[in-house]
């Protein structure tokens, strides 16, 4: 397994799935809901003023909290942000970005326990916890997702340990979790979360047993 750290974003679908979650958790934060936009997966050609109503303030958030997070600022890669008309273009933009700069990507904290903050993190040191988990994992054959890929747990486990374990990724936000037994197969890491698990369980006791972890010895 390589110990190389991989151009994570020369992979459209986890760059994409990387960009629209961000963009989506600070529309929502900029707009104290949810409501109106379209469910994710948000497919390329998504468009910020047709399909998400980002007006022009919305805009120039957007294009921070991007250039924040994958430490565009003072790149150059700014103006392209701002000049973006969908979530293609975003992801451009990012690419090229992280092309020229890519060894440090800032999280923020979810605020749970305290004042969200804004955490650096070595690019390098995320793949060596990556490639860790990948041996762990040796019969992994698809990373099953529950959860946003814009913070760090989901970063780690949804973009990143795909590319160590050679896996593709299903994203299973958009089915309820009740259909996730009718989904999984042999060799699924499904990451989740709490609160993912009890409404699997809520939704069918029966379903949520026939997933084991560990795994029954063959």
């Amino acid at each position: 397994m390589s110990t190389t750290v991989p151009r994570w974003w020369r992979h459209p679908p986890l760059l994409q799935r990387y960009v629209s979650d961000l963009i989506h958790a600070e529309l929502c934060l900029m707009r104290l809901s949810g409501a109106g936009l379209p469910p994710l997966p948000w497919g390329a050609s998504t468009d910020l003023e047709t399909d998400l109503g980002v007006d022009s303030l919305e805009r120039q958030g957007l294009a921070v909290a991007l250039a924040s997070s994958l430490q565009m600022a003072g790149d150059g890669a700014d103006g392209g942000l701002l000049r973006a008309a969908t979530l293609e273009a975003l992801c451009v933009c990012a690419a090229g970005s992280l092309e020229r700069s890519s060894d440090r990507i800032t999280f923020k904290t979810s605020g749970s326990s305290g004042v969200p903050k804004s955490c650096v993190h070595q690019l390098d040191l995320l793949w060596q916890e990556a490639v860790f988990f990948a041996g762990q994992l040796p019969a992994a054959q698809r990373i099953v997702c529950a959860v946003p890929a814009h913070h760090i747990y989901g970063f780690l486990f949804t973009v990143l340990l795909p590319l160590a374990a050679q896996a593709p990724v299903l994203d299973a936000r958009h089915m309820l979790p009740s259909a996730l037994p009718q989904q999984a197969r042999p060799g699924d890491v499904i990451v989740g979360f709490p609160g993912y698990w009890q409404a699997l369980v809520t939704a069918s006791s029966s379903a949520a047993a026939s997933l084991h972890w560990p795994p029954s010895p063959q």
